[in-house]
This record gives C-alpha cells, sequence and structure tokens, in this order.
C-alpha cells in the first residue's frame, strides 16, 4: 500500500511538473514571435540584381519586405506613394507609380515601374501591386 501511495505520489508531481513547463512554453512562444521590428530590411543590391536577370522570386521577396516596413495601410493612392518612396530609399532604385488600382482584379492592382542602371543601361520592369487585407504585396513581373 505504501508503495502504491509514494508511486501515485510521483505520478503527481510529474503532472505538476508538466502543468508549470506549459504556461513557461507558451509565454516563451509568444516573446519570441516575429514582430514587425525583427523583420529584415530589404536588401537593395538583391533587388536589383534580380531585376537585371529579370528573377520574379527575388523581386518578390526584396519588394514584399519594402511592403511590411510601411506604416500605412494599403487603402489609398496615398499609401501606394509612400510605397513607391520607400523602394526608392530603402534600394536604391528609381520607382515611379505608373497606376493605381488600373487591374481589374479582385482585389485590384497597381503598377510600380522600378528602373536599375547597370554600366550605362538601364533596365526597366513593371512590378503589379496587390493588396491583402490592409497591406501591399508584390503580384508579378513584367516589362
Amino acid at each position: 500500500m505504501q508503495q502504491y501511495l509514494h508511486s501515485n505520489c510521483h505520478q503527481q508531481q510529474k503532472v505538476m511538473n508538466n502543468r508549470l513547463y506549459l504556461p513557461a512554453i507558451l509565454l516563451l512562444l509568444t516573446f519570441s514571435a516575429c514582430t514587425k521590428d525583427d523583420m529584415q530590411p530589404a536588401n537593395g543590391d538583391k533587388l536589383q540584381r534580380a531585376i537585371l536577370a529579370g528573377n520574379p522570386d527575388d523581386v518578390e521577396t526584396e519588394i514584399n519586405k519594402v511592403c511590411a516596413s510601411i506604416s500605412q495601410g494599403a487603402d489609398s493612392e496615398n499609401a501606394l506613394n509612400d510605397l513607391s518612396n520607400a523602394i526608392i530609399s530603402q534600394c536604391k532604385v528609381n520607382a515611379a507609380i505608373l497606376c493605381y488600382n488600373c487591374i481589374s482584379t479582385l482585389p485590384a492592382q497597381s503598377e510600380i515601374k522600378i528602373s536599375v542602371n547597370y554600366q550605362g543601361l538601364q533596365k526597366n520592369k513593371v512590378i503589379d501591386i496587390t493588396k491583402s487585407g490592409n497591406r501591399f504585396l508584390f503580384a508579378g513581373m513584367h516589362d
């Protein structure tokens, strides 16, 4: 009987210890989650190389980093202007809005022309920008 009580007490102690670990783990996960401030900044050199090479995957990665960095929501032409200015300042490329909500998709898309100068030559690409919730996202790239 005494051995049963000791064994039962030991099992209850394990359960109590496990109950203490779960909140600690959840608390750790909460505070270690990625926040906007922890996000990596856009890499202008990588964006320029991707534009020159016509690599939409790398362009998407860098443009979405810029999109995440702007504080204003994706709800106006002024916000798209903020995005264009952020691309210029963060990535050291030329960027110009071609149109706002001009591509009839759901949601409507906008276009920004990106220009990269390389060894005296200028390479232009147009990126399509869509909205997801209250933020902009890269939607495609073309000439």
